[in-house]
């Protein structure tokens, strides 16, 4: 226990080198495809709310017209939240390739290690990053509906729900950070969810504070959460 313990607060203490690391190498271009991603699903967020706000219905003649307009209006409200809640893996899926090729060019900054830096080897780490991302979300939920269910029969489960939602997920995104590097040490995926377990205290301590900046309002942790924490992965593994 005292080993994952350390990692969890090494993992923590990579952050604020994380950002030192930004500042001295001059990688502050790497925050652009964040911030126009921030942006866009920013409005993309106020504009659904803003819809959902102003729906209303009118002009149902019938019982059945009525049923499907609330099921309308349900789907939506379910999409949103979806939406909201999937939003760290829609930054995985998406700057994928950017978080591939930062990760690459840190390793290299600290190490000096050179890898294949081909396209075909680009868009074999891209693919890799989505299944990662893609396979997490799933298990993440699967094991949160589990959870669920199990809290519907035993008391006070109920109430630790959202620390294990959210302790669940630190252990997922950290999971993501850290096989972008694996993937270059040419591990498998199961070699690389055994590595994660064995460092399952780091992955905790990178991915909780990646979750904990996507409390910041307005969407602002999409723009700092992904870089800060492939930088601050990177200089966890190899410091």
């Amino acid at each position: 226990m005292n080993i994952y313990i350390k990692q969890f607060f090494w993992a923590l203490s990579a952050y604020p080198k994380a950002i030192y690391f930004i500042a001295k190498h001059k990688l502050w271009l790497y925050f652009i495809p964040p911030a126009i991603l921030s942006a866009l699903i920013y409005l993309g967020g106020t504009t659904i709310e803003d819809f959902l706000h102003e729906y209303d219905i009118k002009d149902v003649v019938s019982f059945n017209a009525l049923m499907l307009e609330i099921f309308k209006m349900l789907g939506m409200y379910i999409l949103t939240l979806m939406a909201f809640k999937m939003r760290k893996y829609i930054v995985f899926v998406f700057l994928s390739p950017l978080l591939a090729q930062l990760s690459y060019v840190v390793e290299k900054k600290i190490t000096g290690n050179k890898y294949e830096t081909s396209f075909t080897q680009l868009i074999n780490d891209i693919r890799r990053g989505i299944r990662i991302a893609l396979g997490n979300f799933l298990l993440e939920y699967l094991l949160i509906g589990i959870w669920i269910i199990l809290a519907l029969f035993i008391p006070g489960m109920s109430l630790a729900t959202p620390v294990f939602m959210f302790l669940v997920g630190c252990y997922f995104y950290g999971f993501c950070m850290i096989d972008y590097i694996n993937e270059r040490r040419k591990l498998s995926i199961s070699e690389s969810v055994a590595y994660v377990r064995k460092n399952a205290g780091f992955a905790f301590g990178n991915g909780f504070v990646f979750t904990a900046l996507f409390y910041l309002p307005y969407h602002a942790g999409i723009l700092f959460a992904p870089i800060l924490a492939i930088v601050a992965c990177g200089i966890g593994m190899h410091y």
